[in-house]
């Protein structure tokens, strides 16, 4: 009937209607690095895609929320975009998004960088240190993506490790309590990507067999002695003067000229001639 056919004829623009739009389902983000972490110098490609809906569709790219840039494709096939990894700051979390005039999905993946062998320093005047010295040991890896553990080691034992969650080294402070605190120090950094720790260069820290200065000077003042070390050394000076010996001025510049305070080991004292009848204080240096 007449009314039948009005009826088809208005239903048939909603079931085909050229102009309907599907809209994009959410996107599928890749990188091209192999897993999830690149080397500085790598040319990393993203790509984002969305299985369905209907084109054209606008690509966005993000990095860690700021825009990276976006692509327009006028058929199926994925967006893509190429990524110079200059620096560690290329590490983070990647995410793209799809938009064909609907609602816009997103969906987020990350990239890292793996840590670099890292430098190991350590505190101590050149490469030696005294009993009562505390001396700060420091690992860092130049280029890497947080968060890093650097491990400590001694003579192949492990000594400690530290975590960090930005930028910077990792530190161990060392109480050198005996010449057994010598040896050979290293570390290594990890931040659990498929290289692996790296390893740092060895260190030898040789440790002299007498205590610390710092353990005689006070801390109030600079050059102050403690009123028990000053006793002790008073001492000491009475008994060689009284032994007829005499203390070197020599020591006492030897003790000022050397680095940091660190005092050089006194030459041996030679006897002084003593007259028949009188017992010397000691001659004057």
């Amino acid at each position: 009937s007449p009314r039948d056919l009005l009826i088809l004829v208005n239903s048939l623009p909603l079931l085909s209607a050229p102009w309907g739009r599907v809209p994009v389902s959410p996107p599928h983000l890749t990188i091209s690095a192999a897993g999830s972490w690149a080397a500085i110098g790598d040319v990393v490609v993203i790509q984002c895609e969305s299985p369905r809906g209907s084109a054209p569709i606008l690509y966005q790219f993000h990095h860690e929320g700021a825009t990276l840039g976006n692509r327009t494709v006028s058929s199926r096939g994925p967006g893509s975009l190429a990524l110079n990894v200059t620096s560690e700051r290329d590490s983070g979390t990647y995410s793209c998004e799809a938009d064909n005039g609907m609602p816009s999905l997103t969906c987020p993946d990350s990239l890292s960088v793996p840590v670099s062998p890292p430098h190991l320093t350590i505190s101590a005047a050149g490469s030696w240190a005294a009993i009562g010295d505390v001396v700060v040991i420091q690992c860092e890896s130049p280029r890497g993506s947080a968060p890093i553990l650097y491990q400590f080691h001694h003579e192949g034992a492990t000594l400690g490790n530290r975590t960090v969650s930005s930028r910077g080294p990792g530190s161990l402070a060392l109480n050198v309590t005996s010449e057994r605190d010598s040896g050979t120090y290293s570390c290594e950094a990890d931040n659990g990507m498929a290289s692996g720790p790296q390893h740092s260069d060895p260190f030898h820290l040789s440790v002299l067999g007498m205590p610390s200065p710092h353990a005689l000077l006070g801390i109030g003042g600079a050059g102050s002695l403690r009123p028990s070390a000053f006793s002790c050394l008073l001492h000491l000076v009475l008994v060689l003067a009284l032994s007829g010996l005499c203390l070197p001025c020599s020591a006492v510049l030897t003790v000022s000229s050397y680095p940091q305070g660190h005092m050089a080991p006194s030459p041996a004292p030679a006897p002084w001639p003593e007259a028949a009848s009188t017992r010397k204080l000691g001659p004057p240096c």
